[in-house]
């Protein structure tokens, strides 16, 4: 089931977060729901949330499973990032700040 969506306006994809009952997931299409492709299933508990940068390349996604955490990766999924998992309770939310000149 669905627990979190991002758009990449750049590349014109949807990144979701998906949550069974003993996993959860990153997936990504193209914004018409062609070509899914599941970007990480492992090590992922229980996503709450997720944001793309598509000018960096990057994703955000939140964890708030056994061992809550935040981390980052490249959105085609690679170069896996924990960004936060110390004094972190149930985090539900993430959002990129963009800086407008």
């Amino acid at each position: 089931k669905p627990t979190a969506l991002a758009y990449d306006w750049i590349g014109e994809n949807i990144y979701w977060t998906e949550k069974t009952d003993t996993m959860g997931k990153i997936l990504v299409s193209k914004a018409d729901g062609r070509y899914v492709t599941v970007l990480l299933d492992n090590r992922i508990e229980d996503p709450t949330s997720i944001a793309v940068d598509p000018e960096l390349g990057m994703m955000y996604w939140t964890d708030a499973g056994n061992k809550p955490k935040i981390e980052s990766a490249w959105m085609d999924g690679s170069r896996r990032k924990v960004i936060v998992s110390d004094r972190i309770g149930r985090p539900t939310g993430i959002v990129v700040d963009y800086y407008m000149d």
